[in-house]
This record gives structure tokens, C-alpha cells and sequence, in this order.
């Protein structure tokens, strides 16, 4: 089935004003938000706008002699590489002007922000926040929504936001994958209010909700109409936290979290391929994470959370490639530092992982269980 790079090439030749944008259009835009344009783009300007085509064709170039992306743990895959040459070439998307980038790591701050200002040539501003990328600070500010509202991350999108209307006052599409879909909805719900008029969609891709806290205010709800929210039929970041706004199911042809991956959902003509709601999977890892977190009040999931990112922080793993690329290597320092640990620091992680295990279990169990007939 065709994928966003199948549709590049399908729809590529067609302008903004011959096709209006839609929601496959912002997919495009938050997946290019995740390329690391450090060395390319003008930082924290406006004045500098830049071709997206030079800019792809100058990203590839570099890469091809480096085989890494610029200032970044995210490795750039060869799938990564067709999406920017199609992308490149694209007669739909290669005019498009590029300004803005921000990539922000602050380890004392654990913030992970980036975000890219996109001028679509169709009286409108399109403002693309990045998902969590590779490094490990991303990860624990994405632990630390569980017990901490906002988080600097939240913050900085609200400024983001507002920096860019003061710097293009036109009408604004927002949008994000993964926690850059989080970062979008709270950018438009706690912007200066006259802002929030300026907004025509909001684009969530497979992103965590929010505490009930956020869901419940009013900012939420003067945008929550315009929210476009849309997750695989196995989604399991996509289903973290509250929601409240309604959401489309997109076919994926990956499994399991590997459906988080934007290019493995389905397309067809110039839309999703939808279906009526998420699998089995999907609600049964929902109620499992729920009943989880339940189980421990926000103080917990603080003390949890740093413990954690203490253990591996103490380990010298940097990023979620440290874990994968040789998992059983990072078993033992890991396991050192587990001991180094206060005793009730260490007796509250080993309790809250055996909890998310149990609650699997008995999900399990329900799934598994014979259905009375009578």
C-alpha cells in the first residue's frame, strides 16, 4: 500500500492552490520536522527563509558525506533519504520556505525542544513541532508529563507559537507527531487568547493526551473542535494520558509500537486509509498503562521517574540507541547502579514494574478467558 513518499510522488506535482492541504500534507511536514537542520538553517530568525528544495538537496548532500546527521543521536535511514528526494522534487512542496528552527537540549532544564516555522505559499503559516527524538532528556521529559503540567518543553511551544504570529500574522495551521503532537495542542491552548482566533487546525499524529487537569480547562476546550487527532490501529503513544477530542484510526502495515512510524501508515488518493477504531491490542495496552499509573499517586511517579533516568543517567546511557544497539552491554552497569540506589528509592521502581507486569497479566488473562455462553 502507498505510504506518504508513494504519495509525494502521486500528488507531488499539484500546487497548494490546485489541491487544498489536508491532513496527509501535515504528516509530511511534522516527519520533515525531525530532520536535523542545525548546520543549515538560521537559528531563532525570521528574516532568513530558505527553499525547502536547497535545503533538502543540501541535508542529503552532507549526509552522503558523513552518514549522520549534523548534532543529533538520530541517525538518518536510507527510507529518511527517498523522503527527501521526493520531497525535494516535489512541485507541491519544494517551493515551500523554511524558517525558524529551533533545536534546544537542556540537560539541567531536561528539556527537548525543536521546531520549524514553514511558510506554505497559501496565505497560511504552518508551525511543525518535533516528536522525542533519540536522546535520553527527551525520553524523561516525556516520563515527566505523567506527574509534572507544563513541562519546559510545553512552555517553550507556547512561545514558539506567539513568536511566530508576531512574526507572520496570518492564519496558522500547527501540528506535530508523537510528543510534537502534545506540544501543538498545548501551544494552541494556552496562547494569548486573540491568537487562538488566527489557528485553522490543529494536527495531532499518534501524540500523548494530557492530565485531566488540562483536558478540563477551558483554554482546551476553546480549541478542541479544531484538533485533528489520528493514530494507527495499534496505537500505544497515541493513547497515553487523557483525551477528549475525537480521533481517526489510520491503517498501519508495521505492528505493535512500530506503528508509531509515520511511514507505515497507509494512504489513498489524497487521504488515510481509515478504519472504524483501534484493535483489541491497542485497548488492552490502554487499560494496562491506565491501571497502572492509577496505582500511584503523582509523588510516586515523580520519585519513579527520577530513579530511573538516575539509573540509566548513572549507567552512561545517553540515548534509546544505547539501549538497543547492544542492550545486553548496558545490562550490567545498569544493574550496578540499580544497588547504588537508596532503599526505598529502589524498592518503589522494583514495585512499580512489577505493577505494570501484573496488570498486563490480568489484561491477559481477560483477553484469554473463555466467554460464558447460555
Amino acid at each position: 500500500m502507498a505510504n506518504i513518499i508513494d504519495y509525494l510522488d502521486w500528488r507531488g506535482d499539484l500546487t497548494f492552490s490546485q489541491s487544498p492541504f489536508n491532513a496527509v500534507d501535515s504528516l509530511i511536514l511534522c516527519q520533515l520536522s525531525y530532520m536535523a537542520f542545525d548546520s543549515i538553517l538560521s537559528k531563532d530568525q525570521y528574516h532568513a527563509q530558505h527553499p525547502l528544495s536547497d535545503t533538502v538537496t543540501t541535508l542529503l548532500i552532507q549526509t552522503e558525506q558523513t552518514d549522520k546527521l549534523a548534532n543529533t543521536v538520530m541517525p538518518q535511514t536510507p527510507t529518511d533519504r527517498s523522503f527527501l528526494t521526493a520531497l525535494a522534487k516535489s512541485k507541491r512542496f519544494g517551493p515551500l520556505l523554511l524558517t525558524h528552527y529551533v533545536n534546544q537540549i537542556d540537560y539541567e532544564a531536561q528539556k527537548q525542544f525543536s521546531a520549524l516555522t514553514i511558510l506554505t505559499g497559501d496565505d497560511t503559516v504552518y508551525l511543525a513541532f518535533r516528536g522525542t527524538d533519540d536522546s535520553l532528556i527527551g525520553w524523561k521529559e516525556n516520563f515527566n508529563m505523567s506527574f509534572l503540567t507544563p513541562v519546559p518543553a510545553q512552555e517553550e511551544s507556547v512561545r514558539y507559537l506567539e513568536e511566530a504570529a508576531l512574526a507572520y500574522p496570518q492564519a496558522l495551521r500547527i501540528g506535530g507527531h508523537s510528543k510534537g503532537g502534545n506540544l501543538a495542542v498545548f501551544a494552541a491552548s494556552f496562547c494569548q487568547p486573540h491568537l487562538q482566533d488566527w489557528i485553522l487546525d490543529i494536527y495531532s499524529h499518534d501524540a500523548p493526551g494530557f492530565d485531566k487537569k488540562i483536558i478540563a480547562s477551558k483554554e482546551y476546550h476553546q480549541i478542541r473542535e479544531r484538533i485533528h487527532s489520528f493514530v494507527p490501529q495499534t496505537s500505544i503513544i497515541g493513547m497515553l494520558l487523557e483525551h477528549q477530542e475525537a480521533y481517526t484510526v489510520v491503517r498501519s502495515t508495521n505492528s505493535g509500537l512500530m506503528q508509531h512510524d509515520p511511514y507505515s501508515w497507509e494512504i489513498k488518493g489524497a487521504d488515510f486509509v481509515r478504519l472504524e477504531s483501534v484493535d483489541e491490542d491497542s485497548k488492552r495496552i490502554d487499560t494496562t498503562i491506565r491501571s497502572w499509573i492509577n496505582s500511584i499517586d503523582y509523588q510516586q511517579r515523580e520519585r519513579f521517574v527520577n530513579g530511573l533516568y538516575d539509573v540509566l543517567t548513572a549507567a552512561n546511557v545517553k540515548s534509546a540507541f544505547d539501549l538497543t544497539e547492544d542492550g545486553l552491554k548496558a545490562i550490567r552497569p545498569i544493574l550496578k547502579s540499580m544497588s547504588q540506589l537508596d532503599e526505598p528509592t529502589r524498592k518503589l521502581i522494583n514495585q512499580t514494574i512489577y505493577a505494570l507486569f501484573r496488570y498486563a497479566r490480568l489484561n491477559l488473562w481477560k483477553r484469554d478467558r473463555p466467554k460464558k455462553t447460555h
